[in-house]
Formats: C-alpha cells, sequence, structure tokens
C-alpha cells in the first residue's frame, strides 16, 4: 500500500510540473503573440496615415486639373 501511495504522489507530481511548464509555455507564446500584434497594428496605423495623406494629396491634384480644364472650356 505504501508503494501505491508514493507511485501515486509521484504521478501527482509530475502531472503538477507538466501542466506548469504547459502554462508557461502559453505565457511565453502569449506575449509573443500580443508583442507581434502590437508592432501589426503600429505599422497599420502608420500605413493609414500615409495612405489617407497620398488620398488628400490625389484629390488635390483633381481639383487642380479640374479647374485647369474649366478653364480651358471657358477659353475655347
Amino acid at each position: 500500500m505504501a508503494l501505491d501511495m508514493k507511485s501515486l504522489v509521484d504521478d501527482i507530481l509530475a502531472s503538477r510540473e507538466d501542466r506548469v511548464k504547459a502554462l508557461e509555455d502559453i505565457k511565453k507564446d502569449t506575449r509573443h503573440i500580443l508583442g507581434d500584434t502590437k508592432k501589426i497594428l503600429s505599422d497599420a496605423q502608420s500605413m493609414m496615415k500615409e495612405f489617407a495623406k497620398e488620398g488628400e494629396e490625389r484629390v488635390q491634384e483633381v481639383k487642380k486639373i479640374g479647374r485647369a480644364s474649366n478653364l480651358i472650356v471657358y477659353l475655347l
């Protein structure tokens, strides 16, 4: 009976150690994923700002072209 109890305790301790190791791995992976996500979001935000800036520049170019074509039509 004592050997069975010792074996059971050893199994419980080994199982606990495995669970703790698995949780540590999950914690490490989660931190890595969060770090990557923050970088991706930061990059996306920068890209969106640049996209908006380029869009505004394009709007201004189209307005200039529109004014120039109106002037040409007026002169003709």
